[in-house]
């Protein structure tokens, strides 16, 4: 800055950013040991059933695989699995509450991983193999620009 009309520019602009709920704090030292690390998604939402201790599929989005960024892992051609299908494992670890269901996620970015799974809690399950995703974010917009769209 080299004079006072510079500075009342700035101040205006950051008035002005404030005013339009502008506000953004970037960048610093953000006091992290490790960075966090990413976690794979599924495209799924997942619920638990609270009897039987499991998580099942409550919802598979299907995205549009022709778009980047709208790869949607379980609704792929040939998997057998649907909704209201259980995980019972991933990577063959359990998946039995409390354990969340993400953080057998974490480290899977870029591999493909196995799932267990069975139409009911216990009993006959079956392995699918699938490739998770950076974010399913994209995945769920687009269900609900379709729902809203439908209506």
């Amino acid at each position: 800055m080299q004079d006072r009309e510079d500075l009342n520019y700035v101040i205006g602009n950051m008035i002005g950013s404030l005013g339009e709920s502008h506000m953004y704090i970037m960048g610093g030292d953000m006091g992290w040991k490790t960075p966090p690390q990413p976690t794979a998604g599924l495209g799924v939402e997942f619920a638990l059933n609270a009897s039987a201790g499991r998580y099942y599929l409550q919802r598979i989005f299907h995205g549009d695989n022709t778009v980047p960024g709208y790869y949607a892992p379980l609704a792929q051609p040939g998997l057998k699995v649907k909704t209201g299908d259980y995980v019972l494992a991933i990577n063959g670890k359990p998946l039995e509450a409390p354990t969340n269901p993400y953080s057998l996620l974490q480290g899977t970015l870029g591999q493909t991983i196995a799932l267990q799974i069975a139409s009911k809690p216990t009993g006959k399950s079956w392995t699918i193999l699938v490739r998770p995703v950076v974010n399913s974010g994209k995945l769920h917009l687009l269900h609900w620009i379709n729902t809203i769209g439908a209506r």
